[in-house]
């Protein structure tokens, strides 16, 4: 009954505008390329994240931070092992009705660093949380949010070569300890993106695959204490430049709406919108 409630909310929500590119886009015929995650270990990279999140119409959330990614090992098939680790610089919550702002820890309290196995095509083979699990409290919903933009750093890729124009899906499921007021369990989260290759464009010197980026996220959290549920459902729409070398994107834009009902039986749902860019910090 909950995954039907879910679905229907996503129905409901309808279609997301996906963010325009910062330079023009290329979709002349190109020969078809194969691209892969170029795994490479001792590999660190980093990204400026910035988020902003607003909470029904009740609060705005605005934060930045640095997403450190690490290559800790590489399996003899390409497969990586990574271990990422977000930061946040600043942090800023206005209460919208009451007109008065939230101290940063509340704003955006510290997210657990993420151990991802990914395979060559970016796909995710294993996900485990570095200490503590995920909060499922109100004042740290923007941790889903920033672990979202951590995902979109590696995109999924075919087995096939791809040109402009070529579309193609990743399913995935992943399973995340949950950590709420002493009570803990675990979240299930289904994603189904859909790919197209846009095209290619230049950035800063640097030709780059354009990718647009359109995903459903479906949640469903059980807390140990045998009644307690949580419900995430939502869509998000995004545009990524990504390096054909390496398969890392150097630039991304995202917005997503997302639907959370956290409780024991039925409970008012929180609805949460959100506009996420990053970008790939230089090369030291």
């Amino acid at each position: 009954m909950l995954t039907a409630l879910l679905l229907v909310g996503l129905a409901a929500a309808g279609p997301i505008e996906v963010p325009t590119a910062p330079v023009p886009v290329d979709t002349s015929p190109v020969d078809p390329v194969t691209l892969r995650l170029a795994a490479v270990e001792g590999r660190v990279t980093a990204w400026r994240v910035q988020v902003n999140l607003r909470v029904d119409r009740e609060a705005e959330v605005r934060g930045q931070s640095r997403a450190i990614v690490t290559t800790e090992a590489v399996d003899p098939d390409g497969s990586a092992h990574l271990l990422v680790d977000t930061r946040p610089v600043t942090a800023e919550a206005l209460a919208l009705g009451w007109g008065r702002t939230v101290p940063a820890a509340q704003a955006a309290p510290p997210v657990p660093m993420i151990r991802v196995h990914q395979d060559p095509l970016g796909r995710t083979l294993d996900v485990a949380v570095v200490g503590e699990g995920l909060h499922a409290s109100p004042a740290a919903r923007i941790q889903h949010q920033v672990l979202g933009v951590a995902r979109q750093l590696s995109p999924g890729w075919p087995e096939e070569p791809v040109s402009p124009g070529s579309t193609w899906t990743v399913d995935e499921e992943v399973v995340l300890p949950l950590d709420h007021e002493d009570v803990t369990g675990t979240l299930r989260l289904e994603t189904t993106t859909d790919f197209t290759l846009e095209g290619w464009a230049e950035l800063e010197g640097e030709r780059l695959v354009v990718l647009v980026a359109e995903a459903e996220i479906l949640g469903v959290g059980d807390f140990d204490d045998g009644g307690s549920r949580m419900g995430m459902v939502g869509r998000s729409a995004g545009r990524l430049l990504v390096d054909p070398a390496t398969g890392e994107p150097v630039w991304g834009a995202s917005r997503a709406r997302v639907t959370l009902t956290v409780g024991t039986y039925s409970t008012q749902p929180t609805v949460m919108s959100a506009t996420m860019g990053f970008v790939q910090e230089p090369s030291s």
